[in-house]
């Protein structure tokens, strides 16, 4: 049950880390991104679906029963996983790699809000 949350919460969160990153990469300024929020959902309900697919997988390993508080358990664990690693990923990327975000981000929503 361990090696199969591992490994889908593994998935959900390499699907999080990769439409975050993604649009980092193509886009000059993450400010300036228009899509940015749509990616961010759409990659939210994309690894929630890890969550799904696992504990289908874990029914049927279990012989097609699953009782509401193995389910609920499997789910939670997956959820812990992908989130503990998309929070360090996400720590990596605005501590390391992109530390002046915050700023660039508050400069572009004020012009922004100035120029509507």
């Amino acid at each position: 049950m361990k090696n199969l949350a591992l490994k889908y919460g593994l998935a959900g969160s390499a699907i999080m880390c990769t439409l975050t990153g993604i649009p980092l990469m193509i886009w000059d300024s993450p400010a300036e991104n228009k899509y940015g929020e749509v990616l961010g959902y759409a990659a939210m309900i994309l690894a929630l679906t890890a969550i799904y697919f696992g504990i289908r997988r874990q029914k049927m390993e279990a012989g097609g029963e699953l009782s509401f508080k193995e389910g609920f358990l499997f789910g939670t664990m997956v959820n812990f996983v992908a989130a503990l690693v998309f929070a360090v990923f996400s720590y990596a990327l605005y501590a390391w790699l992109m530390p002046d975000f915050m700023q660039e981000y508050l400069d572009h929503s004020i012009l922004k809000i100035t120029n509507d």
